[in-house]
């Protein structure tokens, strides 16, 4: 059975004039405190993620988020390296993000939120409020290419007309594509596997690609076919190099089978 630990977010202020509580704390501050603790977690793909369970509690008002033991030991660490750096431009993009709309949500309303781990040496919890200022830094992005391989699941749209990529790396993305580009594709994309060149930003210092401007600039059709004429061709071509070479002793040696 895999291990869990847990990861708590404790909400302290007030509401009006009263002391912050469960009954008090809306469904879409839990919503957004979801949300916003997943990307921290997980500010890649979610798609291979560990479960997670969620209960609220008393005192003020306490997130209690657990998961696998290896996610909670990593993001101990991940609290711990950005105390030590005093600054959230470490995180990536999605990360650094969760930590901002805390730290808005915590200038808004006159919150706090104290968050502590399970596996945490120290007892000192990670705080955003009204008195600290877990903000990045200016960011640099600038135009880069990517390529990412996946499979085609939609394709289309009335007013945006656009591509969607299930990549292993990062999901599923949602590249633009004009329209004259899918009306000339012959074949059915649907469902098969791609390269897809993709033009967007990338982070100057952490090298992040910002998955919500990618534009579409040329598929690839990476699908295996077994063509026996261009296979011909290429025994045709380096047979004479293997002049004189005895394919087993080679084969043998490249196996590591020295005599």
């Amino acid at each position: 059975m895999q291990n869990k630990e847990s990861i708590t977010i404790r909400v302290t202020g007030k509401i009006g004039q009263k002391k912050i509580s469960p009954d008090l704390f809306d469904i879409s501050d839990i919503k957004a405190l979801m949300n916003d603790f997943e990307n921290m977690l997980f500010p890649g793909s979610k798609k291979d993620r560990p479960h997670i369970s969620y209960k609220i509690e008393d005192g003020s008002v306490e997130n209690i988020f657990t998961t696998s033991r290896q996610e909670v030991v990593g993001f101990n660490a991940l609290l711990m390296d950005v105390q030590k750096q005093e600054s959230i431009d470490i995180l990536e993009h999605k990360s650094a993000l969760a930590f901002e709309n805390l730290q808005k949500n915590a200038d808004e309303k006159d919150l706090t939120y104290e968050i502590a781990t399970s596996v945490a040496e120290d007892s000192t919890p990670f705080v955003v409020s009204p008195k600290t200022a877990w903000k990045r830094t200016e960011e640099t992005w600038v135009d880069a290419e990517f390529y990412v391989y996946g499979e085609i699941t939609d394709a289309g749209g009335k007013n945006n007309s656009n591509i969607h990529v299930d990549t292993k790396e990062y999901g599923v993305l949602t590249i633009a594509t004009d329209r004259t580009t899918l009306k000339e594709k012959e074949e059915n994309m649907l469902y098969r596997t791609y390269g897809v060149r993709v033009k967007g930003k990338q982070h100057l210092q952490s090298g992040e690609m910002d998955t919500k401007s990618l534009q579409l600039i040329e598929m690839i059709d990476i699908q295996k076919k077994y063509d026996e004429d261009y296979l011909d061709s290429l025994i045709e071509k380096a047979t004479p190099h293997w002049h004189g070479i005895d394919a087993d002793k080679w084969l043998g040696k490249l196996r590591g089978d020295y005599e």
